[in-house]
């Protein structure tokens, strides 16, 4: 490894003097000195921050071998078995996308249930989980450490991320606000906005119900179970201006699926889907973030934060702004049919679709 000599070492470790816990972390990670930071703190830290800082730099100085022999460690957490998180993987594997300061040690999951990783997890300095789980286990088993998230679907592992502040992410949907305010602009008429949820996720649909109608529309909400489904749907269908689908475990299949392609051509009232696969099948639309955006989201900030020591903020610092983030995969035959004019600023943000036949 090329020597860069002390202006290197020490821009490298003014970074670390930022935060205390990124500090510490970074030092655990880096030094391979005898003496541990808890020893060292317990010590020096009575003297005040920067003697503590001035005394573990010189160190470092003092033994460089070691500072340069070691890199950042940052974790990436997935499921193995699924294709999405394959392809982000592919993409963090790539050497030239993530900053040379990290160190990374990739976690495959076998299964949803998997725990029994928390040495492992609390030996880095960063972590990044991709699902669900992978977040549920890198906070329970992580040293609360800073982390990327992408591709998370559910909302207590989302809320308990947020709430630490020190976790930044890309979750499986685009959130409701962005969603309804892509639709008031390519749907000015729409009303009544209908959805279902099982009782599981109520908590979630009052989220969206707030959202709605700080947007104008008029939230319609039922509650299902695998017994009562197709039943629900149709009657929120034959009152709502257009139908709102969510993730609800259990409820998504081809029976249902049918239904509301079904209904969403008798009632001339569009579908919303889940992702591109709906759109293909006739759902009108559908709003997503892409695999793409997501891998670029975590190589841009796994670099950001090895060369600086901060998390970058999702909108502004990745993307420059919320509606550069999604992708609205549009159905080109259900577009003319329901006479959608997507306005000037969201031309970019559109890929347009085909299948599922005409109505």
């Amino acid at each position: 490894m090329e020597r860069k000599g002390a202006p290197f070492r020490i821009a490298l470790l003014s970074r670390f003097c930022n935060r205390a816990g990124f500090f510490c972390n970074a030092i655990k990670s880096l030094s391979g000195l005898s003496l541990p930071v808890k020893i060292l703190e317990k010590i020096f830290r009575p003297l005040g921050r920067e003697s503590f800082v001035l005394i573990v730099l010189g160190l470092f100085l003092a033994y460089p071998d070691c500072l340069l022999a070691e890199k950042l460690k940052a974790t990436i957490i997935y499921q193995a078995r699924i294709i999405q998180h394959q392809e982000i993987i592919r993409s963090l594997q790539d050497p030239t996308r993530v900053a040379e300061e990290f160190e990374l040690d990739f976690l495959p999951l076998s299964g949803k249930a998997e725990t029994g990783h928390r040495e492992r997890l609390q030996r880095a300095a960063m972590l990044v989980a991709i699902g669900s789980h992978a977040l549920r286990l890198a906070l329970q088993e992580g040293n609360g450490q800073p982390g990327l998230y992408a591709l998370v679907a559910e909302p207590e592992a989302l809320d308990l991320a947020t709430d630490s502040g020190r976790w930044r992410g890309l979750p499986f949907s685009v959130p409701f606000a962005t969603q309804l305010e892509v639709l008031r602009k390519l749907l000015p008429e729409a009303e009544r906005v209908a959805l279902v949820c099982s009782r599981e996720q109520l908590r979630e649909i009052e989220r969206f119900r707030r959202v709605a109608e700080k947007l104008g529309f008029e939230a319609d909400c039922g509650v299902v179970s695998q017994q009562n489904s197709l039943a629900v749907i149709e009657r929120l269908y034959q009152r709502c201006d257009l139908f709102f689908m969510i993730p609800v475990p259990g409820l998504i299949n081809r029976v249902t699926l049918d239904k509301m392609l079904e209904l969403q051509a008798r009632t001339r009232r569009p579908l919303i889907g889940l992702s591109p696969g709906f759109v293909r099948q006739g759902a009108l639309l559908s709003i997503n973030y892409t695999l793409s955006v997501m891998a670029d989201f975590l190589c841009q900030g796994l670099t950001a934060y090895g060369l600086r020591g901060e998390l970058i903020d999702v909108a502004e610092d990745f993307a420059g702004g919320e509606e550069n983030l999604f992708t609205i995969f549009l159905n080109r035959d259900r577009a003319t049919y329901f006479s959608v004019l997507p306005p000037a600023a969201l031309e970019k943000n559109i890929v347009f679709v085909d299948g599922g036949g005409t109505l």
